[in-house]
């Protein structure tokens, strides 16, 4: 092949059109200037494999260049009118072997340079920061399989840029593995790093976490405590790459996944720190997970990269302090006696309590629920004064995590925060926003997820509209508070009128109420709602027919009182936690005495004994107390 250079423009001779000589990234031609231009051609050329989609796909032959950075931003187009098909260009840094994606583009719309005259398609633009000193490889391709004949143009701004997508390591790579793991000092704290010169892990043989392994990555190690633990590469600077995290807890050789996050904010909204300048977009790049520790626990944290991108990061580490519930089971858990009363938790933690550990799969006692019951109480409108719940507000299919202000205990474990979904459903946590705004509204009881939900009025809703929201909102004083939440006037997402319904979680008692102002009889398919509430494995649930639903319904469960392994004394009659034993109480034991487990009417609460039948031994108890708080 014969070359023309003059005066900075690389030209190809008419006769090198019969081959591509720069067919593959090792063959690819330099530039020598950063303000420089080449005729090539696409037409001899073959497919590239493997190499990932950057920026946009690769679905034709390309021809390769390369350039080195010099600090400066760097823009490499094809807008030219000698360009004659419809091109994509990808750009790449590093090497062949290990390439880390910088950018790419299809059409450079809105460029009135690239609407050239043969009316084919539109050129390509791709404009990034460059690493001074590093090597850039410029893939040539064509969309839909289309070839021909292209001006590549390249250009620098001269002057300095910040920020560029990391190309070459600035130290050796150390925690390359699981068993290499660097351990964090504490729960909070920050550490830099790099992934650049790792090696692509292989799947730790548990199925995909949260997100899939994509590219190489580094490891990080922690003992949990027993808090709620964030780890994010968001709100730095340093992190220039678009990363994955997946979390696991055990050991090396036997992981169990905790779980993952690709593009994440503690929302799932768009949150300006997940934003990464470097990956061209104004979505969430950088990833956020959270989630309960077990006290003593091992986890073990790898920082990865979307499409095999590579690149520096910072991760940071935080605990809020708090003792949280539904931790993914790393190690046993069981009843812990301490000076706060029971609770269900590892042996370590138990003992960071100074609490007596009762033994492996203990609990502080479930005697489940109630069946549902109708009650007469009206909707509480919080939609004039509770505070709205942002990311379940904004659309189809959304859900994010709220705090709850006191501990609510459901199916026996305690939760001081729950996901809130547009579609008509709360989960409470280990959760992922892709799990808890599911739309499918299974059967209740159902071993599918999501599971841990109370499921007002669960389908196929959506927020989209105007006027559907959902507020939040906690009402009353301790220890008696209600914390509710209310869709406002929601549709389904097929069409219909709007619902307004709202779940209420009382204090203390650990009652849930459903409540309906305004609701739209399904009609395709019919009778199709999810109403109830189900346990952690979706083996327990109970719920309400949706045929018995109308406007102005109210529902209401309760769980079915039991003496605590760390406590002596008699079950507390006092229903309705009045902070009394009073004539509410012996209204409610009289309705259901005489009556056995399985007769109509029989009502479990009063039933203090659990001898299956509510009689004289529970009358005795209550009128033991009557008009004295429980001792």
């Amino acid at each position: 092949m014969r070359w023309i250079v003059l005066a900075g423009v690389l030209a190809i001779a008419p006769a090198a059109l019969a081959g591509a000589n720069n067919d593959d990234c090792s063959d690819a031609i330099m530039f020598s200037s950063l303000n420089s231009h080449v005729f090539g051609d696409t037409s001899a050329a073959t497919d590239d494999t493997g190499f990932a989609t950057c920026g946009t796909s690769l679905t034709a032959p390309g021809v390769w260049y390369s350039l080195v950075g010099d600090g400066t931003t760097i823009t490499v187009t094809t807008c030219s009118e000698n360009t004659g098909y419809d091109t994509k260009l990808n750009v790449y840094c590093n090497s062949c072997d290990t390439p880390i994606c910088v950018g790419g583009n299809d059409d450079d719309f809105g460029n009135p340079d690239c609407n050239f005259p043969q009316g084919i398609g539109l050129p390509s633009t791709v404009t990034f920061c460059s690493q001074d000193g590093a090597t850039y490889l410029i893939l040539v391709q064509g969309f839909g399989g289309a070839v021909g004949p292209f001006e590549l143009i390249v250009s620098s701004d001269g002057v300095a840029c910040s920020n560029p997508v990391a190309c070459m390591s600035t130290g050796e790579v150390t925690n390359d593995s699981c068993a290499d793991a660097i351990g964090f000092s504490s729960l909070n704290g920050t550490v830099q790093g790099t992934t650049i010169g790792a090696l692509q892990d292989d799947d730790p043989g548990v199925g995909t976490c949260g997100t899939s392994f994509s590219a190489p990555g580094v490891w990080y190690e922690f003992i949990g405590d027993g808090t709620t633990v964030e780890i994010t590469t968001c709100g730095s600077d340093i992190t220039n790459y678009d990363t994955k995290i997946n979390v696991y807890c055990g050991s090396c050789g036997d992981l169990t996944c905790v779980g993952g996050n690709d593009d994440g904010s503690p929302s799932g909204a768009t949150d300006p720190n997940c934003v990464i300048p470097e990956t061209g977009s104004t979505f969430n790049r950088a990833s956020f997970m959270r989630f309960c520790t077990q006290a003593g626990a091992h986890y073990y944290v790898i920082v990865q990269g979307f499409a095999a991108q590579v690149g520096d990061f910072e991760l940071t580490i935080r605990s809020d302090g708090q003792q949280c519930s539904g931790a993914i089971g790393c190690l046993p858990t069981g009843a812990c006696c301490s000076s706060s009363g029971c609770s269900v938790t590892t042996q370590i933690g138990c003992d960071t309590l100074g609490g007596s550990y009762l033994g492996d799969n203990t609990n502080c006692g479930d005697g489940g629920y109630t069946e549902f019951m109708t009650c007469s109480n009206t909707l509480e409108d919080i939609s004039g004064t509770g505070t709205i719940a942002a990311f379940a507000s904004s659309g189809d299919d959304n859900a994010e995590e709220v705090g709850i202000p006191f501990t609510f205990t459901f199916f026996g474990a305690t939760y001081n925060s729950v996901w809130v979904s547009s579609n008509g459903l709360l989960q409470f946590p280990p959760s992922t926003e892709l799990e808890a705004d599911d739309f499918t509204n299974d059967p209740i009881p159902s071993t599918l997820t999501p599971n841990r939900i109370i499921s007002p009025l669960w389908d196929d809703l959506t927020t989209t509209a105007g006027t559907a929201n959902v507020f939040v909102e906690t009402r009353g004083t301790a220890p008696n508070r209600r914390f509710i939440v209310q869709w406002n006037d929601v549709p389904q997402l097929a069409g219909g009128g709007g619902m307004t319904f709202e779940a209420i979680l009382f204090e203390t008692s650990n009652a849930i109420e459903f409540r309906y102002l305004t609701v739209v009889a399904q009609s395709s398919p019919p009778n199709d709602y999810s109403i109830g509430i189900e346990n952690d494995d979706g083996t327990v649930g109970f719920s309400v027919p949706d045929t018995s639903v109308v406007s102005g319904s109210c529902f209401r469960i309760e769980p079915i009182p039991v003496m605590s392994p760390c406590d002596d004394q008699e079950p507390c009659p006092d229903m309705d936690n009045s902070g009394l034993v009073d004539l509410s109480d012996l209204a409610r034991l009289i309705a259901s005495f005489g009556r056995s487990v399985g007769d109509p009417g029989y009502d479990p609460v009063p039933d203090f004994d659990d001898s299956g039948t509510v009689d004289l031994s529970d009358l005795a108890l209550l009128l033991s107390l009557f008009g004295l708080p429980c001792p």
